[in-house]
């Protein structure tokens, strides 16, 4: 079973120590999941995962965007993504926490397949360590820093994907405009129709798509 959330943000002692009592506390957690749980089998044929509300699924080894505006719905979507493949686990990884984990299993979201992350200014790093430790089947990344991440920057994340063989989805209040970005696919919710699915798991959600490649 996976510890709730794991935090890389520094305390004031340890702003003075460095970052790498955090970044060896966050490695020796992966190791410690890959000596209980085993590393995830990569999967044989599928290169989607099933999703009722995306026709052709969630692709893996690959970044899909999902936006919204602040409590427009993204994080709904996320989790009904994770509630259909159970079998997954999950890593959910914050600049610092804004998600209220009591609320998942609400939407079908089992917290034991979850590892909360709080990455603070090592978001990014903490983002590739999890995808490359291939312990998670899903791997959703929350994060202020985002918004001003590089297009090479997204493209290494897109690269750990492609290696780790996972799905990772990056959750912004803005869509960025297709183009040099390294997203497979890109989900918009309206506010409009998610404010009438924040807490019936049964409603339906209206998402804009775009697949990218």
């Amino acid at each position: 079973m996976f510890a709730p959330i794991l935090s890389l943000v520094e305390s004031p002692l340890e702003l003075e120590q460095g970052p790498e009592p955090k970044r060896e506390l966050l490695q020796k957690k992966l190791e410690r999941l890959r000596e209980i749980s085993g590393v995830l089998k990569a999967p044989l044929s599928r290169d989607a995962l099933p999703f009722s509300q995306v026709s052709g699924g969630i692709p893996r080894s690959a970044l899909t965007e999902v936006s919204s505006i602040a409590g427009g719905g993204k994080t709904e979507l996320a989790l009904r993504f994770i509630a259909e493949n159970p079998s997954l686990r999950v890593a959910w990884i914050e600049d610092r926490l804004t998600a209220y984990p009591s609320a998942f299993p609400q939407l079908g979201v089992e917290l034991s397949r979850l590892l909360f992350i709080e990455g603070g200014k090592d978001t990014l790093w903490a983002a590739h360590q999890a995808i490359r430790s291939q312990l998670f089947g899903i791997v959703v990344i929350s994060a202020a820093s985002l918004a001003t991440a590089s297009s090479i920057e997204l493209r290494r994340l897109q690269l750990s994907a492609e290696h780790a063989h996972c799905p990772v989805i990056l959750l912004s209040e803005k869509s960025r405009a297709s183009g040099n970005w390294p997203f497979a696919l890109q989900i918009q919710v309206p506010m409009i129709a998610s404010r009438t699915s924040r807490v019936d798991e049964t409603a339906e959600i209206t998402v804009k798509i775009a697949r990218v490649v």
